[in-house]
């Protein structure tokens, strides 16, 4: 990316190509997971796993939903 990400970013969505590139990330996210979720997985195909599934999740700009979602409290209650 350049100096400008924000103009970077917008231009991709306008793009028409987008919709299929982001259909194309979300079917490999759920081949992933799916994968992840197997039992008897030893430690580092689990961690290749995660690490795949969370590049996704960031390529498809979902961690910043997440955090917009999160239920906890800015500010811890007294």
């Amino acid at each position: 990316m350049s100096t400008k990400p924000s103009v970077e970013a917008r231009l991709l969505i306008e793009d028409p190509r987008y919709e299929s590139y982001r259909v194309g990330l979300e079917a490999k996210r759920e081949v992933y997971v799916r994968a992840l979720l197997r039992p008897n997985q030893d430690h580092v195909r689990m961690s290749r796993l995660a690490g795949q599934v969370s590049a996704i999740d960031f390529a498809l700009g979902l961690p910043a939903v997440l955090l917009e979602s999160d239920p906890r409290p800015s500010s811890p209650e007294e």
